[in-house]
């Protein structure tokens, strides 16, 4: 069975040796990626070898590491997220945390 654990992101610069040969090209690569994996639906699953060329997987990893990051800094714990399978082979997007309302107990109700 294949691992792609080997392909996740450990810095930023990492990206620099797909970015820099053609940065237009990259970008242009990375926007596709991220349009992917906005529009995958809670509960949904993507599988890594469904959505990249075997070329393209190193950096289709990183990309999704990035966007991870990225997703974890600008959203709520009630936001649904993205994260990989423990091999990288497969992409999920899960719910967020339900926050609870907050009704008053029955015992305090008054009346």
């Amino acid at each position: 069975m294949t691992d792609y654990r080997q392909y996740r992101l450990n810095s930023e610069a990492e990206l620099d040796e797909f970015r820099l040969p053609d940065p237009s090209r990259f970008l242009r690569f990375q926007t596709q990626v991220y349009l992917m994996l906005s529009r995958l639906e809670v509960g949904g699953i993507l599988k890594v070898s469904d959505a990249a060329t075997p070329s393209s997987i190193p950096v289709f990893i990183k990309i999704v590491c990035m966007y991870i990051l990225t997703e974890r800094t600008s959203s709520r714990p009630e936001d649904s997220y993205i994260e990989f399978s423990e091999d990288y082979q497969v992409i999920y997007r899960r719910p967020g945390i339900v926050i609870p309302s907050r009704k008053p107990h029955f015992y305090s109700h008054k009346g």
